[in-house]
């Protein structure tokens, strides 16, 4: 399925599905390669975070406070990922995707907000 100008009764050309925030170039850098990277390594580090803070032997206030931070870290990081899944082809090509991902674009960064918003408080 494509998507139509209702004026011009067109398809829109594949290169512009994959522009959805701004300039092409940066987009695509950052989202394709810096995103998914820093993805990977928040996730493990998070997930090392919590399981060392919510050990029997370091159960306090402190560290439940950092176990806290680095779930919603977590939640953060997984908020972000359908911005970086719609700068790849195989998912900006994909009309039930993109249906979902741009009926909800605001929410996801919203939510993305909140989460960032409570690990920083």
């Amino acid at each position: 399925m494509s998507i139509i100008y209702e004026h011009h009764q067109r398809c829109i050309p594949s290169r512009y599905l994959l522009v959805l925030h701004g300039t092409y170039a940066v987009e695509t850098f950052i989202q394709r390669y810096i995103f998914p990277i820093q993805f990977l390594f928040g996730l493990v580090g998070n997930g090392i975070n919590l399981g060392v803070l919510l050990g029997a032997g370091m159960r306090n206030k402190a560290n439940d406070l950092l176990a806290a931070m680095a779930f919603v870290d977590s939640l953060f990081l997984i908020a972000l990922l359908p911005h970086s899944l719609a700068s790849f082809s195989f998912f900006a090509q994909n009309y039930n995707f993109r249906r979902v991902y741009l009926t909800y674009k605001h929410h996801f960064t919203a939510i993305a907000n909140w989460f960032s918003a409570a690990a920083i408080w």
